[in-house]
């Protein structure tokens, strides 16, 4: 009986390890370092860059990230997948947040089309820092993608400590950020639980 049903699963669990991979492959990246991140971080940001042989905040969001369980990773990946394939070639961006319940950080995942990497980082802090006001937390992890080539890789901002409120963070966090945060609502195929 077990057997039938997970032939009946098969292509279930087939799109769950592909929704997955998202998250996977940020967390296979992390432990590596863009070997010329200096060259498009915002100058503002390059106190935050730590050198190749003493990225210890890399590997603590890739264990952030991997510690998620695969129904969480593979609900984020499969809204991720949608959010890309929607602002291919509109030079627009899109974003979703995910809190898991009782813990004081927010992942903030977000797609970004036609725009260079110091541009995407700059906004991409922006959105995290509106997440973080939104849900009222002192800790928050962006990853932003580039939906138009998803093979440019990541680039990804770990902010510590509350963002002042300003008025155009306030903004932004009302206009793109849910009054509920999403938590851990995915059944074991990453598919929201009705």
């Amino acid at each position: 009986m077990f057997q039938l049903h997970m032939l009946d699963s098969l292509g279930k669990y087939s799109d769950r390890d592909r929704y997955s991979h998202y998250l996977n492959s940020i967390v296979h990246e992390l432990h590596t370092r863009h070997p010329h991140l200096e060259s498009f971080m915002p100058p503002e940001f390059l106190k935050d860059v730590q050198l190749s042989d003493q990225r210890t905040a890399y590997l603590e969001m890739a264990a952030m990230l991997n510690g998620l369980p695969s129904s969480n990773k593979a609900y984020i990946g499969r809204r991720l997948h949608d959010i890309l394939t929607g602002l291919k070639g509109t030079g627009q961006c899109g974003c979703v947040a995910h809190k898991r319940l009782y813990e004081e950080r927010v992942f903030v995942f977000c797609g970004f089309s036609s725009m260079s990497r110091t541009v995407r980082i700059r906004n991409m802090n922006r959105l995290v820092e509106s997440a973080q006001l939104k849900y009222r937390v002192s800790e928050a992890l962006g990853i932003a993608i580039d939906a138009n080539d998803e093979k440019v890789g990541y680039d990804l901002r770990w902010v510590r400590g509350t963002p002042e409120s300003t008025p155009d963070l306030e903004r932004i966090a009302e206009a793109v950020f849910p009054c509920e945060i999403e938590t851990s609502i995915a059944n074991p195929f990453g598919e929201a639980r009705s």
